[in-house]
């Protein structure tokens, strides 16, 4: 029988006895991510600097459906896109602008007690976890999309969580969720389709550095025997060296090694090759759909670009087993900001 190394739980607190975060990567959650005021000459510009954000996935069928709500703390955005992988394009895209506190939230719970909303002419989204409840539920309403969806812990792999700190010296907390059970609906320009399959989701709250760069990876499904898999893959400086690699086997959690990708910038719509040194991972990304933003507002400035498509390849965890990717659903992207 396979049975995963046994992963250190998440400590009981954010940051040690002497105000350092409790760095490493950990198989758990932390309840509630509330760092301390950051005192300061420059005090109000650096608790401008944190950042909140709840990214979700779901997929079903040939649907891939990706939410985001994101905090900056004098500002905010939203955005959701549903990628038709068999047809190749995305078939519904809505994004907006807004001011956290009025029309924008994203709370300190990733777990129970998760909360995050966004209302903007065209685009509402409510994503919660009540306290006492085992599952997240997502609703996601445009003039031409409904998402009505549960994603339900029960039964789930546990959640891998990072807790770093910046080549500036502050905190940053990310946890990732995979292979949570989807059930649900969504309505498309009145055609009504059931959805069921996997879904998963990323919490970041904390005080990543000025300029962050990153490239992401992001697949859940199932292998070719029926048995379900996941992966986070991450490269950049969001996390400062800070390893967030890690794979989803049935209700398992492996930790990863560092990866890199290769892929033409200029052209992020050809495939993909993630890559590790140790030759644990070796995937290709084939791009179905492609999302861009980019922004310039001065001081703030985004690029940013995500795709949905198939991975195909293979990742080796702990014990020598070799998890065969075949056509698993997911996400590539690179994003450079400027916050």
């Amino acid at each position: 029988m396979n049975l995963a190394p046994a992963l250190a739980p998440p400590p009981d607190s954010l940051l040690n006895e002497n105000g350092i975060p409790n760095r490493g990567r950990y198989g758990g959650a932390i309840p509630e991510v509330r760092w301390p005021k950051i005192w300061s000459p420059l005090r109000l510009l650096d608790m401008l600097r944190q950042k909140r954000w709840f990214f979700l996935t779901a997929s079903s069928g040939d649907l891939l459906i990706s939410v985001a709500i994101v905090d900056l703390t004098y500002a905010g955005n939203a955005f959701v896109h549903v990628a038709d992988l068999r047809q190749g394009r995305l078939v519904a895209e809505s994004s907006g602008l807004a001011l956290p506190g009025l029309n924008l939230r994203v709370n300190n719970r990733p777990e129970e007690g998760a909360f995050a909303s966004f209302r903007a002419p065209g685009l509402e989204i409510r994503f919660e976890r009540p306290e006492g409840v085992n599952a997240y539920s997502l609703f996601v309403k445009t003039p031409e999309l409904h998402v009505d969806a549960s994603f339900d812990c029960v039964g789930a792999p546990d959640p891998l969580c990072v807790i770093s700190q910046s080549a500036e010296g502050r905190p940053i907390y990310t946890e990732k969720r995979n292979l949570l059970a989807l059930s649900g609906s969504i309505e498309l320009r009145g055609a009504r389709d059931i959805l069921k399959g996997y879904a998963g989701l990323d919490y970041t709250n904390g005080y990543p550095p000025r300029d962050t760069h990153w490239y992401w990876s992001f697949g859940l499904g199932t292998l070719a025997n029926g048995d379900a898999v996941g992966f986070n893959l991450c490269a950049g400086n969001n996390l400062n060296g800070q390893n967030e690699n890690a794979v989803w086997s049935g209700q398992n959690l492996y930790f990863l090694e560092e990866v890199r990708f290769e892929f033409a910038k200029s052209a992020p719509e050809e495939k993909w090759r993630i890559g590790s040194a140790d030759g644990n991972v070796d995937l290709e990304f084939e791009p179905k759909a492609i999302h861009r933003e980019t922004r310039n507002l001065g001081l703030v400035q985004s690029r940013f670009v995500q795709l949905a498509g198939f991975y195909n390849g293979t990742i080796r965890i702990p014990g020598g087993k070799t998890l065969r990717i075949d056509r698993v659903p997911g996400l590539a992207e690179d994003q450079k900001v400027r916050w």
